[in-house]
């Protein structure tokens, strides 16, 4: 049995504060579970993240045209809420924009405000249902030539 002594105790509380700093840092990095497996190769394709409790409308992804992707999700929180969210997730600019009665919030994730490669708009749900936003996330693609 070992005999507890000052050195012993100073020893034990560095252990401890060590053990309780490592902690926080190993839960960061642990990987993605694999329920979270799709939604994580999602976001990597994307390139940008997804707004946690979102639900990805996989369905609306048809509307990309050739040269983009589009993604489409919602969310039961306030466009307000979501755009906060990604301009301090992403770091950049918030461009709010008047939309009828609303605001549309736009950031851009790559390119310029003239020619933006990956955007993400940010507005109120008009199509009904529980959610109160529609986040899409725009990928532009380059254009498969066409075979002769």
């Amino acid at each position: 049995m070992l005999k507890r002594t000052p050195a012993l105790t100073v020893v034990f509380i560095a252990v401890f504060v060590l053990m309780a700093a490592i902690a926080p840092a190993a839960q960061k990095s642990r990987p993605v579970a694999s329920a979270n497996n799709s939604q994580a190769k999602l976001a990597m394709e994307m390139g940008a993240p997804i707004y946690p409790g979102a639900k990805y409308l996989e369905h609306l992804g048809a509307l990309s045209q050739p040269g983009q992707k589009m993604y489409v999700f919602e969310s039961l929180d306030k466009p307000a809420k979501v755009a906060i969210y990604y301009k301090r997730r992403l770091r950049k600019k918030l461009i709010r924009q008047k939309n009828g009665k609303d605001f549309m919030y736009y950031i851009i994730v790559r390119g310029t405000p003239k020619a933006p490669q990956n955007y993400i708009t940010i507005e109120r749900n008009v199509y009904g249902g529980k959610a109160l936003s529609i986040i899409t996330v725009v990928k532009r693609t380059k254009l498969k030539k066409a075979k002769k």
